[in-house]
């Protein structure tokens, strides 16, 4: 690295980082003027169940930042590369690195550089770190607002992999349990039985879903739909291939800020048929990439304006509009693939490619 690369990535660096904390800021502080009243009648329950307040509301914006930084770290990521190049082209050094034979290509390639490792950073927090992140937000929000942290209720419906349907009245996280579960098993002829269970808890050592205290078994025949009912024994298998993880993703996706790759993968895979999953995984995926893209986008636009201008305005006005570009193409392929009006893969990417591509034609068309 020489001594100009490392001028201009520290440049951009303490920028990237000053944006970020602006930015992160105007967010935090809008949720806490929106969220300040309902949290304040809360406080004296918070304390009363045997938690610091203060502790938790800062646990609650810690567990937050991770999802506030997916969504505004493309913009964050592009506004800085406005704003570094105007720092540069302010001090005249812009114009002294070219004069000294360095390319356009090469003045900004740190910057580029740099841009590669927040997306691989975006993509790392999507795999490890949203899904712990998103559970413990869930569990802190639930005791902010005087709800049990232990119990979901008002959970949607569950499509086990194995066909089954199942519904019940809550679910425990902490202990890893359904109460009051109905569960309806269908042939291709349609219902053949339903089973009711008070309670099913997940087993580690058997991989599944038992019944401690037993249910009944309800078929549907020729005798008569609900007629009967067969007493199901204690400690028997429920009939449900669904993972611990599968059920916990499904039933808590109401209260999580985001899903990490293989919470999006397994739902994807469980339900096949919904385009919506399929679509919101591959849009998960290209998430990261999309903070490259707005770079490469941006780059081009921010250096001719550099030339020209100190002012980091029409630089930021390009990254701001440029990214209000891509986000909206973004939602009308999302609109279209998650209908299942088109492939909800092609349309997935197809924002990514195209503005991709478009950005590594301006980028390679810099001045050499």
């Amino acid at each position: 690295m020489r001594k100009h690369d490392r001028y201009v990535l520290w440049t951009y660096v303490a920028t990237f980082f000053a944006v970020l904390f602006f930015f992160t800021l105007i967010v935090v502080v809008i949720d806490l003027a929106d969220a300040a009243g309902k949290f304040a009648r809360q406080w004296g329950s918070v304390k009363e169940a045997g938690y610091q307040p203060w502790v938790l509301l800062g646990e609650y914006y810690a567990t937050m930042l991770p999802f506030i930084w997916m969504r505004i770290l493309p913009f964050v990521v592009a506004i800085a590369a406005a704003f570094s190049l105007a720092r540069l082209s302010k001090h005249h050094e812009l114009v002294a690195l070219v004069l000294t034979g360095v390319s356009l290509r090469r003045v900004v390639l740190p910057i580029l550089v740099a841009g590669l490792v927040v997306a691989g950073s975006m993509a790392a927090a999507q795999a490890a770190i949203l899904s712990p992140a998103s559970q413990r937000h869930a569990f802190l929000k639930r005791v902010l607002e005087k709800r049990s942290p232990n119990r979901v209720t008002k959970v949607p419906h569950f499509h086990d992999p194995s066909g089954a349907r199942l519904a019940m009245d809550a679910y425990l996280p902490l202990d890893r349990r359904m109460e009051s579960v109905w569960v309806s098993l269908w042939a291709p002829e349609g219902l053949v039985e339903t089973r009711w269970y008070p309670e099913l808890a997940w087993s580690a050592e058997d991989a599944g879903w038992i019944a401690p205290r037993g249910g009944e078994r309800i078929p549907v025949d020729g005798s008569g739909a609900g007629t009967r009912r067969l007493p199901i024994e204690p400690g028997s298998h429920a009939p449900l291939e669904a993972s611990l993880a599968l059920v916990e993703v499904s039933l808590t996706v109401t209260d999580s800020l985001g899903q990490s790759f293989g919470e999006a993968k397994q739902l994807m895979m469980a339900h096949p048929q919904d385009p919506r999953l399929t679509m919101s995984f591959h849009q998960l995926l290209a998430t990261p990439v999309s903070a490259v893209v707005l770079l490469l986008l941006v780059l081009p636009f921010a250096l001719r304006v550099g030339r020209r201008s100190s002012s980091s305005l029409p630089g930021m006005s390009a990254a701001l509009g440029l990214g209000a570009l891509f986000f909206g193409a973004t939602q009308v392929c999302t609109g279209l693939g998650a209908g299942g009006d088109l492939n909800p893969v092609v349309m997935a990417w197809l924002p990514t490619v195209l503005f991709a591509s478009l950005g590594l034609a301006l980028f390679v068309g810099l001045d050499g």
